[in-house]
């Protein structure tokens, strides 16, 4: 994707974000505000439930919780060490202790 088509898609997304906020706050139904705005309705619609799904996702995203740091074992093996993830749901994840930050954020982001 090149920088200008990434840039007119980031401008036609904060373009109907703004809408739809002007909407919430006009207290007009989405047919009237639309009509006022001379927006086409599918097209509105469409944004809205971008944006609300959108919204959906970042409330039931998994906050980021305090960790523990312990030794588990004999430190002094010569097997490798690990870094445990417990989830709230009691699943774990073990990653080697020399994963790269970038390993680390994917898997993290990935959750």
């Amino acid at each position: 994707m090149s920088l200008l088509s990434k840039k007119m898609r980031d401008e036609k997304r904060a373009h109907w974000k703004k809408l739809i906020l002007e909407w919430k706050e006009s207290g007009l139904s989405q047919t009237a505000f639309c009509r006022q705005r001379n927006l086409k309705y599918a097209n509105f619609v469409h944004w809205r439930r971008r944006f609300k799904s959108r919204e959906q996702e970042l409330v039931s995203a998994p906050a980021l919780l305090p960790i523990r740091l312990r030794a588990t074992g004999d430190v002094s093996s010569k097997q490798p060490s690990i870094i445990q993830i417990t989830l709230g749901n009691g699943k774990r994840i073990d990653l080697p202790i020399d994963v790269s930050p970038e390993q680390l954020r994917a898997v993290i982001s990935s959750l």
